[in-house]
């Protein structure tokens, strides 16, 4: 492939994250703010400022930035026209990566925390969802909704398990009492005794 420079005039960048239109939205890490560049890479403008370490991004579904502050140890939610800038999320231990679920919580690893913690969608309750990890750096959610965690030090990809299993298949004779109870008699229910399905040597039911 051909590498070639897109953007300029950035200030240590971290994370990088896409809107819906096309631009590439930057994390400067040395200097606290957010560059917003043009989709042909001509145009590098200030988007937000005052973040302390930003070290990773994502958007929610409705275009707003989420901004993790590696050094505050919070997580900053800013407008999509970048006018406003608001704290999200705090009790956090150095956020780095970010990654949203299709319920709209947020999922951020804890660098020095070695965990994983779950921001609901309001940003109000904040839980730890799991530990046991190598200083956890980028998330990311399958299509599954499983979540794969980069551990930094540990040199390894975990996977964390979200997806909900399918429920079990009836088996042909749980089909049979399923219809047989929803019958009615009389416009009462007909109560049935479940046991098990069996026949004679024809093959015929007892």
């Amino acid at each position: 492939g051909t590498v070639t420079p897109f953007a300029t005039g950035l200030g240590g960048p971290y994370g990088l994250a896409f809107d819906t239109a096309g631009n590439l939205f930057v994390a400067n890490y040395n200097n606290g703010t957010v560059s917003k560049v043009s989709p042909d890479g001509v145009n590098v403008t200030l988007f937000a400022s005052g973040f302390g370490g930003p070290a990773n991004l994502a958007f929610d579904a409705a275009g707003n930035l989420y901004v993790a502050n590696f050094d505050d140890h919070i997580i900053s939610k800013v407008s999509p026209d970048g006018g406003t800038v608001t704290p999200f999320a705090t009790g956090l231990a150095s956020p780095y990566g970010l990654a949203f679920d299709t319920a709209g919580n947020l999922y951020v690893a804890n660098y020095s925390g070695n965990s994983i913690s779950k921001v609901s969608p309001d940003g109000g309750t904040v839980t730890t969802f799991v530990t046991g990890f190598r200083n956890p750096a980028g998330i990311a959610l399958d299509i599954a909704g499983d979540l794969y965690v980069a551990n930094f030090h540990g040199n390894t990809v975990s996977k964390v398990s979200l997806a909900v299993p399918p429920a079990p298949v009836p088996t042909l004779s749980e089909w049979a009492m399923i219809i047989l109870g929803s019958l009615l008699v009389g416009g009462a229910v007909l109560v049935i005794h479940r046991r098990p399905l069996t026949t004679d040597g024809r093959g015929r039911p007892q």
